[in-house]
């Protein structure tokens, strides 16, 4: 997938090199950033920081569905449309809403509105520019954060920045690239009632404080290096070099530049920093414990509002390429560098880590696997028994796979080892006309617009072994994986996770498609019962302190139309169009104030289109106020100009007349 570099030092400067790399399972990828939040370059070595999420997974949406058979297939009812629906005649688009009505879900559509999480709202921490926009998750996690040392604050880029080694962004103290009174940490989201989701490092050794590798450092930084004139596989990169010559325990188990990582710890876990509050203290070469970890993020920020998520580690399936340092490899580095990470071996990991995390916390919620792309299908071992049926064909494919074994943990331990099914899937290779058709891959069973090579370029990078990605034709990603979940935890006797997208990009970040992209895919979310989603942005988030990316402009729609921190419905309800290639549509309830209704409604034409949005079991609506996102010289949700939009009432139904910009997302507001 996407490969960015990772510098702590330049956490401040929240700047993101574009990136578009092909997503293959046999890539490098990952993402990058260091342990500490800031912003994330691409593998051309710009780097920079990373970024947290909390609540509680299942809401009562039913977002805890799943998806899809592992041979691929409709992985959802038809759309939930009603007989009487009226074909779009290319006059006015018609919008039909009902607010009685549940969302045409995809899977198991529910009969009534129901509540949105509020953390599909959400962004890896660096992309959170300023802190009035209500976020409702903000995330923690990266290339780095896998050999982060949270006693220490060091951390390990791995391949992404030629396996600098140092200490993140926040200093020295405990856990301080997620902690800090600088907005945004894991406290002062909390105080803002954001969420958090943090990283628990999950393999066997993490970064000592005993050996620093500076390959950034200086006038002429060693690193990127120069890779080797030819390879005979993979592809030469300067960044992935070892420049430093730093000791990998991968290959040599008594490097000083690495400390062990455990799940437990024997005996008391220390509480708090500081004195007369706990034994917790800064460890410069001492093993490291990460349900020790987890009591101190208890501890100092368990009573907050706003929930505290962990996850297990990052992109598990790009192990052996992204973190050689730690995991057994094969290949040249420089050139690339592979090796495999089985299904089981995943599934062994997440248990011991999950059960530590719950021993600790029970009441603290896991995302689990964190895959990334056709990790989903294959793991980090396409030749995985399990995945290779004895006939050469397709047996079980890792997500049914990991989803069977996890429940059966949790029934085994009485208790749920896994809250949130957690994937990335970046849809971002796309061109700016199929960047406003790129959400429809998440859940549109009829999506056939994109061929199938159109769909595997965008997203995976290939048709997959022997073809077998063509079977998740169209991808219909979300549904699919909720009937997975399903399929997997019914009788099992544990509850069943939730589902969440901790990175995902759709592209075209630059431009206001990119915008309309985003700002659907959140709609599709909270329509479709997502638990969580944090948006990875790859471009420019803001220069200086003015927003200059439209993907992160977007939120604003849902969570600050005003620019005062107003946000739409927290219920989502049934919303259909007439058009869904050329418009989207999305309706909101508030469960404290009946009477109030909001709308967003997306053109994704070039041209202004009038539409009719008919309003049935409505409240009495007199008013209608607009709010757009469109391409102009300040990037940001504004005020509509022009005509505004017109509501009328018949009893419990309304009217509401509206020509949507060109190129536009725009929020209504009835009251």
């Amino acid at each position: 997938m996407i490969r960015r570099a990772s510098v702590s030092s330049i956490a401040a400067v929240l700047v993101l090199v574009a990136a578009c790399a092909s997503h293959s399972s046999d890539d490098s990828g990952g993402d990058g950033g260091g342990a500490s939040g800031g912003s994330s370059g691409a593998s051309s070595g710009s780097g920079g920081n990373p970024g947290s999420s909390s609540g509680n997974a299942g809401s009562s949406s039913g977002s805890g569905g799943s998806s899809g058979s592992s041979s691929g297939g409709d992985a959802g009812g038809v759309p939930y449309v009603p007989s009487n629906f009226p074909p779009y005649d290319g006059g006015a688009v018609l919008f039909s809403l009902n607010l009685s009505q549940g969302p045409a879900r995809q899977f198991d559509p529910p009969s009534s509105p129901v509540p949105i999480s509020p953390y599909v709202y959400g962004v890896n921490a660096f992309a959170a520019w300023e802190s009035t926009t209500q976020w409702g998750l903000l995330r923690w996690g990266a290339n780095a954060f896998t050999a982060w040392n949270w006693t220490n604050n060091y951390g390990n880029s791995g391949d992404d920045f030629c396996f600098w080694q140092g200490q993140e962004s926040g200093g020295g103290g405990l856990a301080a690239a997620v902690g800090g009174t600088t907005y945004p940490s894991v406290g002062t989201a909390g105080n803002h009632g954001t969420a958090s989701l943090v990283t628990v490092p999950i393999l066997g050794s993490v970064a000592s404080s005993a050996v620093t590798n500076n390959v950034w450092q200086g006038s002429s930084p060693p690193c990127p290096g120069t890779p080797p004139s030819s390879c005979s596989t993979g592809e030469p990169s300067g960044d992935d070099l070892n420049v430093g010559n730093l000791q990998f325990v991968s290959t040599d188990p008594s490097s000083h530049a690495f400390v062990a990582n455990n799940a437990t710890k024997t005996g008391a876990l220390c509480t708090c920093a500081g004195t007369g509050c706990g034994s917790c203290a800064v460890d410069t070469t001492g093993a490291v414990y990460e349900d020790e970890y987890v009591n101190y993020m208890k501890t100092t920020y368990g009573s907050m509002s706003a929930p505290l998520f962990f996850m297990l580690d990052n992109e598990p399936n790009y192990w052996p390429s992204t973190h050689p340092e730690l995991w057994p490899y094969t290949g040249t580095l420089g050139c690339g560098t592979s090796g495999t990470v089985t299904f089981e071996q995943m599934v062994q990991y997440d248990t011991t880590f999950a059960t530590a995390i719950k021993a600790t916390w029970p009441d603290a919620k896991v995302f689990g696997p964190v895959v990334a792309q056709d990790g989903i299908i294959i793991a980090g071992d396409k030749s995985d028994p399990n995945f290779v049926a004895a006939d050469g064909g397709v047996g079980t494919v890792f997500t049914d796979y990991y989803l069977q074994k996890m429940a059966a943990a949790s029934a085994s331990a009485g208790h749920a080892l896994l809250d949130s099914f957690d994937v990335h899937y970046y849809t971002s290779n796309g061109t700016t006309s199929q960047c406003v058709q790129v959400p429809r891959m998440f859940w549109d069973p009829n999506f056939t617009d994109f061929t199938e090579a159109a769909t595997w370029a965008i997203d995976f990078g290939w048709s997959g072994p022997n073809n077998y990605y063509n079977t998740w034709y169209p991808r219909q990603m979300i549904p699919r994986l909720q009937r997975d979940i399903a399929a997997a935890y019914s009788g099992a006797g544990s509850t069943e996770p939730g589902l969440s997208f901790s990175e995902y990009n759709p592209g075209c970040e630059t431009s206001i498609q990119g915008g309309l992209a985003e700002a659907d895919l959140l709609g599709v979310f909270g329509r479709e019962g997502v638990f969580a989603a944090t948006a990875w942005p790859l471009e420019t988030v803001v220069n200086g302190t003015t927003l200059a990316n439209y993907l992160v402009a977007a939120f604003d729609l849902y969570r600050n139309y005003d620019g005062h921190g107003a946000a739409v419905g927290d219920t989502t309800t049934y919303a259909q169009t007439a058009n869904v290639e050329d418009t989207s549509v999305y309706a909101f309830t508030h469960s404290g104030d009946p009477s109030q209704v909001d709308v967003v409604a997306i053109n994704k034409t070039s041209n202004a289109l009038p539409v009719t949005v008919q309003i049935g079991a409505a409240p009495a609506l007199t008013t209608a106020t607009a709010y757009n996102l469109v391409m102009g010289s300040t990037v940001g949700v504004t005020a509509a100009t022009g005509t505004a939009p017109a509501v009328s009432c018949t009893g419990t139904d309304c009217t509401v007349t509206y020509a949507l910009p060109g190129l536009s997302a725009s929020t209504i507001v009835l009251r």
